[in-house]
């Protein structure tokens, strides 16, 4: 996760709201699926907003949840604390959202919905007459706050990735040769990540969030 002088840039929204109530706390959230393994990790950051420059960050009396499952309390470098949640094994939910009380009482949901892909598909295919390959997926449509990384390794274990930014309204992408011109000829693997970042303010909290998809990993055959 980014660090928290990050969240800088967002405060530059807040003299246009001049009527809402005023940001007491800023959030970096973070939420990963990774198919392969059925696995999520989940991270939080709380920062006073009035103290960014001086990297006083908020822990909460009774810490954080993340779908009524308590997140674990990290200490990084510097004596900063970091909320952290990792699951094996679990099926990816239709959303999810970071709880907490503040220290006022006031109770907080901070929501964060990770878009899947239902399947994919890497296929050998024609662009001006040269082979190339067509990257596919099923699945909600890549939007323009989101990226796409497609992830590629050799049999040397070398691993070249391409990023293409939202939108992306088919839900193909052709791929050429000379894109892929650091991996070795023949079998090789790939991936799909599809990652999303957004913002929210709410309840006098600024929340800065990006959720990532990894897909399964199939097969490919890379050809010159």
């Amino acid at each position: 996760m980014k660090n928290y002088l990050t969240f800088l840039a967002f405060f530059g929204l807040l003299s246009a709201c001049q009527e809402e109530k005023p940001v007491t706390i800023a959030a970096d959230l973070y939420v990963r699926y990774e198919q392969d393994a059925k696995k999520l990790k989940a991270e939080a950051l709380f920062f006073e907003a009035d103290s960014l420059s001086k990297g006083k960050n908020v822990i909460f009396q009774n810490g954080v949840t993340l779908n009524g499952t308590k997140m674990l309390t990290v200490t990084l470098p510097g004596g900063m604390v970091r909320y952290e949640l990792e699951m094996s094994d679990g099926t990816l939910a239709p959303k999810y959202a970071f709880e907490f009380q503040d220290k006022a009482g006031r109770e907080h949901s901070l929501p964060l919905k990770i878009h899947p892909f239902e399947k994919i598909g890497l296929t050998e295919t024609t662009c001006q007459n040269l082979p190339c390959l067509n990257v596919s997926f099923e699945g909600p449509e890549i939007e323009k706050d989101e990226k796409l990384v497609v992830m590629f390794t050799d049999t040397a274990s070398t691993s070249q990735s391409l990023e293409i930014k939202g939108p992306i309204v088919k839900n193909q992408i052709p791929v050429a040769p000379a894109q892929l011109n650091r991996l070795k000829p023949g079998p090789a693997t790939a991936y799909l990540v599809r990652s999303k970042t957004s913002s929210e303010k709410k309840d006098g909290i600024l929340a800065k969030k990006l959720a990532e998809f990894y897909s399964i990993t199939t097969s490919v055959e890379i050809k010159k």
